[in-house]
């Protein structure tokens, strides 16, 4: 993306330097929280038949087409990379066998996309802010972060669930609930925090 919205980007830059000062002023405990996948029982390579069976997924779609039909080999791959990022890290993936799921949260997320991208007045004069507020662009982008807050916290419901299927066991956000409840970290590991890891794997469907 070649812009990205001030007024976005303070929200969450805030969050991502409380979280990495106190990272780096925390040695010896888990200072990379990226390492925090290494804390699974397989480490990555539990993660690797996620990836084979989405690959494998695609290559049987694409032989289902006939030789004089057109594929859409770029939304495949699209498709693919967004089934293997909700599996790894969720534990789940949203496809046309949950229609209204997944249009919910296509809408959440093209939502976010656009929010990131549109014009606001205050990102080049602050004083201005009030006519980001008068035209709807404030009001219109916190209601997407709490369409995303209430997306998040579905999901964290659904983990928290000991009925919880297989596939929602040791994913990314499963070992971040463990992180926090073990206490592994020399700091509060919170469910904001959490939740702006759950984005950083979101935005990159």
């Amino acid at each position: 993306m070649a812009t990205c919205s001030l007024a976005c980007g303070n929200i969450l830059t805030a969050a991502w330097t409380s979280v990495a000062h106190r990272t780096a002023n925390n040695g010896g405990r888990c200072e990379n929280l990226s390492s925090f996948i290494s804390l699974g029982p397989k480490g990555f390579n539990h993660f690797a038949p996620i990836i084979e069976e989405e690959v494998f997924v695609l290559i049987e779609e694409i032989s289902n087409y006939s030789d004089n039909e057109v594929i859409n080999l770029s939304s495949m791959v699209m498709n693919l990379a967004s089934a293997v990022i909700c599996r790894m890290a969720f534990g789940k993936k949203y496809d046309e066998r949950d229609h209204d799921k997944k249009r919910r949260t296509n809408q959440i997320l093209i939502e976010c996309q656009a929010m990131f991208a549109v014009f606001f007045v205050s990102d080049y004069l602050r004083p201005l802010r009030w006519i980001d507020k008068l035209s709807g662009m404030l009001a219109r982008l916190e209601r997407n972060f709490s369409d995303l807050d209430s997306f998040y916290q579905e999901l964290i419901e659904d983990h928290m669930n000991p009925n919880r299927p297989d596939s929602m066991k040791d994913d990314v956000l499963d070992l971040m609930i463990q992180i926090k409840d073990k206490q592994l970290l020399s700091f509060n590991f919170s469910w904001d925090r959490i939740n702006l890891f759950n984005f950083s794997f979101w935005y990159q469907i």
